[in-house]
């Protein structure tokens, strides 16, 4: 019984671990080949005000140069490198959505690129809570074990809450246009309806008028 608590304290950091291992689980990490002239784009769903960190290395070529670029939701870019090889890119993201990474490998000036020649590229990107330092943050803010454990759960907990409202504002948009769609395709059929209507009754009456003028009627 005097375990007790010792065992409850390892049990509960246990539990803390696996749920911060299969979060961090959720960072994505590609591998691939790209050729000269070719352009290669990832997608990344990111949170809104989450930050967001990627390493890549590329194959040596002395022939190329890869331009790499970071593109928000709107399409603008937020983050470039124009000559990329091994590095490091972190950012904050200004608005929720899917992210763009994009790899494109040009060929140098005055040199002249072999197409068959590729570039092995290795990428990994984290975003939200996954992304983060924790043993820098346990330096900064002088965390001890369970009170770093606690802080990586109140990170995933604000993630995964981060995530829903997205879902939920998705979900919000999607009605909204969907009700404006109907509303629109229902005015749409009953001006449609009253043009047939109008048009069948001008030529009822046109009809009408020809046949008396004939004096077929």
């Amino acid at each position: 019984m005097i375990c007790w608590p010792s065992c409850r304290h390892g049990a509960l950091l246990a539990v803390l671990g696996i749920l911060v291992v299969l979060h961090a689980g959720c960072s994505h990490a590609v591998q691939f080949d790209i050729s000269p002239g070719a352009e290669f784009c990832l997608w990344e769903k990111v949170g809104h005000n989450a930050l967001v960190t990627g390493e890549y290395n590329l194959a040596y070529s002395g022939v190329t140069r890869c331009y790499m670029k970071v593109a928000d939701p709107d399409d603008e870019i937020i983050w470039t490198n124009e000559d990329a090889s091994t590095g490091t890119l972190a950012f904050t993201s200004g608005e929720a959505g899917l992210y763009k990474v994009c790899f494109l490998d040009m060929g140098r000036q005055g040199i002249a690129a072999n197409p068959q020649q590729r570039r092995r590229v290795t990428f990994e990107i984290k975003s939200g809570a996954a992304a983060l330092d924790y043993d820098e943050v346990a330096k900064k803010e002088h965390l001890e074990p369970l009170a770093l454990e606690l802080r990586k759960l109140e990170d995933l907990v604000k993630s995964v809450n981060q995530d829903f409202q997205y879902l939920r504002n998705r979900e919000r948009n999607m009605r909204d246009t969907n009700e404006s769609t109907n509303s629109r395709v229902a005015w749409f059929s009953a001006i449609s309806v009253a043009i047939l209507v109008g048009m069948s009754a001008w030529q009822i009456v046109h009809l009408k008028n020809y046949f008396k003028r004939r004096k077929l009627v």
